[in-house]
């Protein structure tokens, strides 16, 4: 019944409203067709008002009123001035003010509006209409300027009007009262249906509970075998994914940390220089890259054997974790599982002997500084390698972000760079990374590429320095030396290509060739005729870490059919430094083949009076660096003195090189020197130049025809 009330009301309202709103439509259209017809005399009677009142017009006004308002529900009529005085009214009763009506004002403003008025003393409800209601209709007059001269006021009744609700109401109440009436004989019929469906689904329900309840335990007996059997393969699948855990976690560090040390390798380092270069770009900070190789290590490693030499890398690694500050530590990183971006510093094993380190935020140099001199304190303790005591120093080079790279490449090339700086400035120290390095390694890279090709395009030539005896100034040998003809850049000095050479190990074709070169020129002499000296050449200690020198300069030997002892080897004291062993077996075979042997530079490096007693030895070569202030006595002539000395107790010739003046040749004289050479009795020169010192005096030399080989 509420829903009803509320329906029939709200019903009630609607239509009351629609209705209302089309009766204001339909007055205010009649109310405009009133006022056209009213508007020659409202215009007048309004005039008139403000002079004078006229009879004729009001009469005439009123006459019209009527007849209109016999046609229509037209209750009553008004006119108002300017000054809001009411000069007109058909319904002279009517008591109210109009004048006084806010709609009044509105209308003298030139505004149209309409309005209800109750009749009676009932209040004014929204949309209720009643018998003797009226409709209000308030519109402004204006002249023929359209100046408003006033306002009409019209008065319609709405009797038609509520008789009309009224009626629509009734049927209304009728038609609620029927249709629920209906619904309500038809809700009891279903209720009655109602019930005996209900009483049959309360039996139905009592037979599919039963029927449920027997399903139930049979599913409930197939979960509890399910449930097992999911057990079971649960199970079995965390063993398999334990076991595909452990080998993804195999394969990672397989791809990403050094077997040996278990410090990432070179493909992690690199991701995570990367990242951090990615990071310090993002917070404008600095990062530093240490590039560190351990010197000697190859020594050890082929001396003691690899398994020393992996141990020997297992506990640098150690040593390079620990020195990083905090507790920044590689193994501390991999137990932590530290990611990157936590500012935590890296060790990596690139290769071999090559480790890395990435310092996170360096606020200047200083601080790469401290920690490489942490490291070099650090590998200042010898290793303990099983029963040995070994010592290996690192050559340290570091390069900075932004400042010295701005990708991961760049940064480890230029660090890699001063590293080879500081082996070059004597090793167990750090070198950081400058500009005139990569100039210094780009300009010595092209001069290697050159230098390889050299051999290939015949641009290495042979020049020989003349020895003489010191007692009669007589022609006792050449030492031949190598001078290159660079087609780019004409001669190069052999202080720039020889150590590159012995460094890229290039050093072994070259010296092959000027072995060969050496025994060809000597079978030219022998053709030739006349006096034949013995020639000397250097060679790299490099040569001696081969089995097949011996054998190479035998080869040459008998390729030119030349006798060994026109030939003499003179080595360096670095020789005996590597493989001991090795080199007195190399040396004795050349000897007991006829070639001699001579110790350059003596006393120049690690001098040992015992490989002068071991080392099959024919010839003591005096370093320039001694001869050149001879004259001025004091150590110098000590040392040329000493070394006289001892050859002529060994049985050694002596030969004094780099005598440049008369007064250094009298002082080797008088001090017993065997053989002098120098500028003072010629400077390296072509082999023609040298044959010519070769031949009698008169005797023109041929120039040389050499098949080529």
């Amino acid at each position: 019944m509420v829903i009803a009330t509320w329906v029939a009301y709200f019903y009630r309202t609607t239509t009351s409203r629609e209705m209302v709103r089309l009766e204001e439509r339909h007055i205010l259209a009649q109310v405009r067709a009133f006022s056209l017809a009213l508007h020659p005399q409202a215009i007048a009677l309004l005039g008139a008002a403000e002079a004078a009142p006229t009879t004729p017009v009001r009469d005439e006004l009123t006459r019209l009123v009527n007849r209109l308002a016999g046609e229509s529900d037209v209750h009553d009529v008004q006119l108002v001035n300017r000054d809001g005085e009411i000069v007109f009214q058909r319904d002279v009763a009517n008591s109210d003010p109009r004048g006084a009506d806010p709609r009044a004002r509105d209308a003298l403003a030139g505004k149209t509006s309409i309005g209800m008025i109750t009749g009676g003393d009932r209040a004014l409800a929204e949309y209720t209409v009643e018998s003797g209601d009226a409709m209000a209709v308030w519109m402004p007059v204006r002249d023929h300027d359209g100046n408003v001269l006033g306002a009409l006021a019209v008065d319609w009744r709405l009797d038609a009007l509520a008789e009309q609700i009224s009626r629509s109401q009734r049927m209304l109440a009728a038609g609620v009262l029927i249709g629920f009436s209906a619904l309500f004989g038809l809700l009891m019929f279903a209720a009655a249906r109602a019930r005996d469906m209900l009483r049959k689904q309360e039996f139905e329900r009592l037979l599919a509970q039963q029927a449920l309840e027997s399903q139930r335990d049979a599913f409930e007996q197939k979960v509890d075998e399910r449930t097992e059997d999911l057990r079971q393969a649960n199970h079995d699948l965390e063993i398999e994914i334990a076991e595909r855990r452990r080998s993804e976690d195999l394969i990672r560090e397989v791809a990403f940390y050094d077997a040996l040390t278990k410090l990432p390798n070179r493909t992690l380092f690199k991701t995570d220089l990367e990242r951090a270069l990615a990071e310090a770009k993002r917070r404008n900070s600095r990062l530093a890259v240490m590039f560190i190789d351990l010197d000697n290590f190859k020594r050890i490693n082929d001396t003691l054997g690899h398994n020393m030499g992996d141990e020997l890398l297992r506990q640098a690694a150690i040593r390079l974790s620990n020195c990083i500050r905090g507790e920044d530590s590689l193994a501390s990183l991999i137990r932590k599982g530290v990611a990157h971006g936590d500012g935590g510093n890296r060790v990596a094993r690139l290769g071999g002997d090559e480790f890395t380190v990435l310092l996170h935020d360096v606020g200047s140099s200083f601080n790469a500084a401290h920690v490489a001199q942490r490291i070099i304190e650090s590998f200042a303790v010898p290793f303990v390698l099983d029963i040995y005591k070994v010592r290996v120093s690192p050559s340290i080079g570091i390069a900075y972000y932004p400042l010295d790279g701005g990708s991961a490449d760049e940064l480890l090339r230029n660090a890699d760079t001063a590293m080879y700086n500081a082996k070059q400035r004597g090793r167990n120290t750090f070198s950081f990374y400058t500009r005139s390095m990569s100039e210094s390694a780009y300009t010595k890279l092209a001069l290697e590429n050159r230098l390889r090709s050299a051999i290939e395009r015949d641009e290495f030539k042979l020049h020989y320095q003349p020895k003489y005896d010191a007692r009669d100034n007589t022609l006792v040998g050449f030492e031949a030396l190598l001078r290159w003809n660079d087609p780019q850049h004409g001669m190069v000095p052999p202080g720039q290509f020889i150590p590159l050479a012995e460094e890229t190990g290039l050093i072994v074709p070259i010296s092959e060739w000027v072995i060969g070169e050496t025994c060809r020129q000597l079978r030219l002499w022998q053709d030739r005729g006349g006096q034949v000296v013995p020639v000397s050449l250097n060679l790299s200690s490099l040569h001696f870490q081969h089995a097949r020198l011996a054998p190479l300069i035998q080869q040459a030997l008998d390729e030119a059919q030349v006798s060994p002892t026109l030939l003499e080897i003179e080595v360096t004291e670095s020789v005996f430094l590597d493989d001991v062993d090795s080199a007195v077996a190399t040396l004795t075979r050349l000897r007991e083949s006829g070639v001699r042997i001579a110790i350059d530079d003596f006393g120049t490096g690690y001098s040992s009076l015992s490989y002068l007693k071991r080392f099959p030895l024919d010839t003591l070569k005096i370093d320039r660096s001694f001869v050149q202030d001879l004259a001025m006595g004091g150590d110098d002539a000590a040392i040329c003195n000493a070394i006289v000395a001892l050859g002529r107790i060994l049985g050694l010739k002596v030969v004094a090189e780099g005598v440049e003046n008369a007064e250094q040749a009298r002082l080797l004289l008088a001090q017993g020197c065997d053989e002098m050479q120098g500028f003072l009795f010629g400077s390296a020169m072509p082999a023609e130049q040298a044959t010519a010192l070769l031949l009698p005096p008169g005797v023109v030399p041929l120039k040389p025809t050499r098949k080529k080989a």
